[in-house]
């Protein structure tokens, strides 16, 4: 093709193009003039649409005020909504307002699911007192759609006492029948009704209805002493009356209620034991009997004083005044033959803690234990006689101000057991009465206060274990430790204190230089790998002797535990679970741990947790409020894990 040829033809393609812009460019209207008519349009169906909506409902002031509202917060939203969904569709998202048309929009079906609710009243209130948590759980499909399902099945009746009571509909949805039969009851008592309530949100809900039937059982069996227990000793009361609800029936006196729990608490093992042989009714006499002689306290400082009273009677009643509730430790740890049990117990009658340092220290040594069987307690002065140097303790005692390390050598020289094994042997070898000749002055048993108090720490240390010793107790104080320290135990003698760490600190340098020096003599990994469990062992003995030792200073156990109600202030939910769980799970109940709840909202995870001061105050509070807080979103995170068979981990949102 030319050149000329190819100009001809681009000119008649620009000219073609030129005319076809021109003339769509006449019949194309001005884009001002083509969207004002459109929009014009719309509002004038919104308009119409609206009008029409209003007239609808005008016969009904309340529809037609739910009309209004809607409209002019929602607008075109409201309109459609109507259209497919009706007046209940506008009751629904009058209550749940964006939560609504969430879930109109993404799940349509849940959506009408609530809709066939809101026509009735309570269940209106339900949906309107719930909104925050069915917020929280938008984009969990699992646990709306159980919710939603567990709320429909309700009957009226009891969505109308959730109404009332928002905070137990998680409860109610676990075990209808019975926390409403409760709730009946006790309605006419509002304190009642609300330390009722409380105990209820006490119980998990995760591992199903079981602990909440258990817990609402004891409360029908055992109004009073139930509410009364919790009311005086919190969740660790309400626990023992479930334990023990037929003996504390049978105590019939309020005056002794609370030395009653304790000393339940502290020999719950061996109370259960007791029973299973025993009617309820004896034991309570026998809790009647030790206060009105005053031993009811002292038998709380040991899990295992109440048996020995009850195993041995007067004498063992006369062992635990002579020699405190530390006589159960010597009779039922460290002597197992019944015959030396029997001759310890007598030993302890007579001679308090002579006997209990004696008894305690020559234990392991075979001749002690042959003339104790054969002579009985008249063994034990000559031998504490001898087992001292009279003129050191007396120059010791004679001094007002003693310093740490001298209160420690009075009480050292109890460790020194030289003499003492001599007096054994002249006994073993020659006989009870050429001892007592040799040995013949007297000894006042207050010198052995000290003495034996050391003793005993020594041998704690030395063998690894905690004194008094007994699941619930020392697994409480690790767990909980903060009610010894709630409790004042800064307010202790300042060299008690000091007393108790150089113990704990001489022991441990001790441990380490010697595993040292056997490390370094064998060179061997395996042998420096058990020396470092050494450590460790040695470290945990004193750090356990050491909480023993505290709350021996405090008191003892009996005395700390009847302060529990002035800890409980201070201490959170998880606190509170924690010190009362080992008495939980004898009691076949698992409680609620209240710990901080996860939600996912929007992409982003949202913590929320019960503050920790608040703790018990917060269910009391919750259960006098109109509306539901953290503790009833926590039962409904368990109820629903319980019903979705999650059983591992704390409830949470996903």
């Amino acid at each position: 093709m030319s050149k000329s040829l190819r100009r001809s033809l681009a000119f008649l393609c620009l000219a073609t193009g030129s005319f076809v812009f021109v003339k769509l460019v006449r019949l194309s209207p001005p884009a001002a003039s083509k969207s004002e008519p459109s929009v014009q349009i719309a509002v004038d169906d919104y308009v119409s649409e609206k009008s029409r909506l209003i007239a609808k409902y005008a016969s009904d002031p309340e529809s037609a005020a739910l009309v209004q509202r809607v409209l002019e917060k929602y607008a075109q939203s409201a309109i459609n909504l109507e259209k497919t969904d009706g007046l209940r569709g506008l009751k629904l998202l009058d209550l749940l307002d964006l939560e609504a048309l969430y879930l109109y929009e993404r799940y349509p079906k849940d959506f009408r699911r609530l809709c066939g609710l809101v026509d009735e009243k309570a269940a209106a209130r339900i949906l309107l007192t719930w909104r925050d948590y069915l917020g929280l759980k938008r984009a969990d499909e699992t646990d709306r759609a159980l919710w939603i399902a567990e709320l429909e099945r309700l009957s009226p009746s009891r969505r109308a006492l959730v109404e009332k009571y928002p905070e137990l509909l998680p409860l109610m949805m676990s075990e209808p029948e019975a926390v409403a039969s409760l709730v009946d009851r006790t309605e006419s008592d509002p304190d009642d009704l609300r330390d009722s309530l409380i105990a209820l949100q006490l119980v998990s809900l995760k591992e199903g209805p079981r602990s909440l039937r258990k817990i609402v059982d004891t409360l029908e069996r055992h109004p009073k002493w139930a509410l009364e227990a919790l009311r005086q000793r919190g969740p660790e009361g309400l626990l023992l009356v479930s334990i023990f609800g037929d003996v504390i029936e049978s105590l019939s006196n309020d005056s002794i209620l609370n030395d009653s729990l304790i000393a339940l608490h502290v020999s719950c093992e061996d109370s259960q034991i007791y029973l299973r042989d025993h009617s309820p009714q004896s034991l309570a006499a026998h809790l009647r009997h030790l206060s009105a002689v005053g031993l009811l306290t002292k038998v709380a400082d040991h899990p295992n004083a109440l048996r020995l009273t009850l195993d041995y009677g007067d004498r063992g009643e006369a062992a635990v005044r002579a020699a405190g509730a530390d006589a159960a430790e010597i009779v039922y740890q460290v002597y197992s033959d019944s015959v030396l049990r029997r001759q310890a117990v007598e030993s302890l009658a007579d001679h308090g803690s002579q006997a209990a340092l004696v008894l305690e220290k020559y234990a392991p040594d075979h001749q002690f234990r042959e003339i104790l069987r054969r002579d009985g307690s008249a063994v034990i002065p000559p031998i504490a006689r001898s087992d001292m140097n009279p003129d050191l303790v007396a120059r010791l005692r004679s001094k007002n101000e003693r310093t740490v390390v001298e209160s420690l050598a009075l009480g050292v020289m109890s460790l020194s057991g030289d003499s003492g094994q001599a007096a054994i042997r002249m006994i073993y070898e020659d006989g009870l009465p050429r001892a007592a000749q040799v040995y013949d002055a007297e000894l006042s048993a207050v010198e052995f206060l000290p003495l034996y108090d050391l003793t005993h720490l020594a041998n704690v240390l030395a063998h690894g274990y905690a004194p008094t010793s007994g699941e619930w107790t020392w697994a409480m104080f690790d767990g909980a430790f903060v009610v010894a320290d709630v409790l004042g135990l800064a307010a202790l003698q300042p060299e008690a204190v000091a007393a108790s760490e150089m113990t704990r600190g001489q022991i441990k340098n001790v441990a380490k230089a010697g595993a040292r020096e056997a490390a370094e003599s064998l060179g061997n990994r395996s042998v420096r790998a058990a020396v470092e469990t050494g450590h460790q062992g040695a470290s945990q003995a004193a750090r356990r002797a050491g909480t023993w030792y505290s709350v021996r200073q405090a008191g003892g156990l009996s005395r700390v535990l009847s302060q529990l109600p002035r800890a409980m202030d201070k201490m959170g939910l998880e606190g509170i679970e924690s010190f009362a769980r080992p008495l939980a799970r004898k009691a076949g109940l698992t409680l609620s741990r209240f710990e901080p709840l996860r939600f996912m909202k929007d992409g982003r995870e949202v913590l929320m947790s019960i503050p920790r001061e608040r703790g018990m105050k917060y269910l009391a509070v919750e259960g006098a409020q109109a509306g539901v807080g953290l503790a009833a979103f926590w039962k409904m995170e368990e109820h629903l894990a319980s019903r979705r068979g999650d059983t591992e981990g704390s409830p949470s949102a996903r």
